[in-house]
């Protein structure tokens, strides 16, 4: 039985879009308040590890600050501390130990919980996901298949340019 579930943040309880997640509004994907309520309710501990980093895009910085309290208000949302999001906000580069697919964030979230990677679950939308969870040792599940999406995946393969001309919102899933 599981114990702790791990989430990644983007494309699995947010809405993906590549580059401008630091932007995009708080809306949860599909089923996932619902999920993490009852998890929650059944004694069940849950955590965040993101990728999500300082930097810039189309002229806007992303410092620590930023990110943070964007991290903040997702836990707010979620009813998770912020003690148990894992970011690599202090990071400039993928190649930082802390990045997924290395295992750090993962361990880092397991030895605050005191966990075992045996009845720890990682939940993500992307190959990087999967294989920071095999290098922690702990088991994997698509986001699509973890909250029963009815599209069956993320918003990856959406045309944003032409989603957006065409009117429609860009932060949910279709």
């Amino acid at each position: 039985m599981k114990k702790f579930v791990i989430f990644d943040l983007d494309g699995t309880l947010m809405s993906f879009r590549l580059n401008a997640c630091h932007d995009a509004p708080l809306v949860p994907l599909p089923n996932v308040v619902s999920v993490l309520n009852v998890l929650k309710r059944v004694g069940i501990r849950v955590g965040i590890a993101t990728n999500q980093r300082k930097g810039t895009y189309k002229g806007r910085i992303y410092d620590r600050d930023v990110i943070e309290e964007r991290l903040t208000a997702v836990g707010q949302m979620f009813g998770i501390e912020l003690a148990m999001i894992e970011s690599t906000f202090d990071t400039l580069s993928p190649a930082d130990p802390g990045w997924k697919p290395k295992p750090g964030m993962l361990l880092r979230l397991l030895s605050k919980q005191c966990g075992y990677a045996a009845t720890t679950l990682f939940v993500g939308d992307s190959e990087c996901d999967r294989e920071a969870a095999a290098n922690a040792s702990i088991d994997f599940a698509w986001a699509w298949d973890f909250f029963a999406w009815a599209n069956g995946r993320d918003d990856r393969s959406i045309d944003w340019d032409n989603w957006e001309k065409a009117g429609k919102s860009i932060w949910r899933v279709p």
